[in-house]
């Protein structure tokens, strides 16, 4: 008996000592010689490693950023696109540094999805994964009566519907459910208000409209002395809408609340429904804008505690995202995203 135990304890030690051999051997073909061949991309999956961290112990996983890529790819050279008659070659030479962009993206989004979903669970906030499938029925509600989901899900990005779910949808449910959250909490900068206030005061003492917007207002509108042009009630927010479309040419608004800011609008001109077309309204506004969902998970994030491993990329502490450690790609990648050349494969 005594030997049968030291032949299954030699037997296990010997196991054990291959497993090791062999992560050894994922890591240093991931982290320092940098290869995503298709062998050290199966071997990834055999032994995950971490192609990116949040702080310190959540992964983003080298196996599912190589899935995706390959999700990305699939997409890329599917019958669609090449029917579309886009040019996206990736086994050129820079055709691969244009896929490493991509793959760049992909960890970007992977690492901010995960900041996401820490910073949810801080609050107590979570998604029904029965809620997934209903999402799903939603991207999908245009299509043909007859048409497969799961058919489509596997033509455009090699996977079945379970893995979609977990990689797209319910990543993208943590965001909405965040972003909610922010919206009905966050309490603006008592200044903002009194900056739209005193805005209201010069408009009431007579102050033209346009000399108040440069002043005061923020935003794109700003660039044109406010006008922000001609809107359908659809086309606004709920509650520039409701009031827009109830005011007469000419009047301008109280201040007005929405979740991104506080507004003052102008009804310029009206043009009223007619032969099938909806009524539609000429605004200019004066918009003070409070801090947006972005800008605050931006300053989330920068308590966080992001590495990326391997030699190819790095984490930008200032710009907070993920980057690519040689110059040289840095300026290939802003080139190639300013002069794609008809090359769809950075869209």
């Amino acid at each position: 008996m005594s030997d049968t135990i030291k032949k299954v304890a030699k037997i296990g030690g010997l196991m054990a000592i291959i497993i090791i051999i062999f992560i050894i051997v994922v890591a240093i073909m991931t982290y320092f010689f940098n290869d995503d061949s298709i062998l050290t991309q199966s071997m990834r999956r055999i032994a995950p490693m971490p192609a990116a961290t949040v702080n310190r112990i959540h992964w983003v996983s080298s196996a599912t950023v190589d899935d995706n890529l390959r999700a990305l790819q699939h997409q890329y050279e599917s019958p669609q696109i090449a029917k579309s008659g886009l040019r996206i070659d990736f086994s050129t030479p820079e055709g691969k540094k244009r896929l490493l962009i991509r793959k760049k993206d992909i960890i970007n989004k992977m690492v901010e999805d995960q900041a996401i979903v820490i910073l949810a669970k801080e609050r107590n906030l979570t998604v029904d994964p029965a809620n997934a499938l209903i999402e799903l029925e939603n991207i999908f509600a245009e299509a043909d009566a007859e048409f497969n989901v799961a058919e489509q899900i596997q033509q455009s990005y090699g996977w079945n519907t379970d893995t979609f779910i977990q990689r797209m949808i319910i990543p993208d449910m943590y965001r909405q459910e965040l972003e909610s959250w922010f919206y009905e909490n966050n309490i603006p900068d008592p200044s903002l208000h009194e900056k739209i206030t005193e805005a209201k005061k010069e408009l009431d003492d007579q102050r033209q409209f346009t000399e108040v917007a440069k002043k005061f207002s923020q935003g794109q509108s700003t660039e044109h002395d406010g006008e922000m042009g001609w809107f359908t009630s659809d086309q606004l927010m709920k509650e520039l809408s409701i009031k827009a479309f109830t005011m007469n040419k000419g009047e301008i608004s109280t201040i007005i609340e929405t979740p991104i800011g506080y507004h003052i609008i102008r009804v310029n001109d009206i043009k009223k429904a007619d032969e099938g077309m909806p009524e539609i309204v000429s605004l200019s506004q004066i918009f003070v804008a409070k801090m947006t969902f972005g800008e605050w998970l931006e300053e989330q994030m920068r308590t966080m505690k992001f590495s990326v491993l391997g030699g190819e990329f790095m984490w930008d502490s200032e710009r907070q995202i993920v980057d690519f450690s040689d110059q040289a790609m840095r300026t290939f990648e802003n080139t190639a995203r300013n002069n794609p050349q008809g090359d769809a494969s950075l869209f």
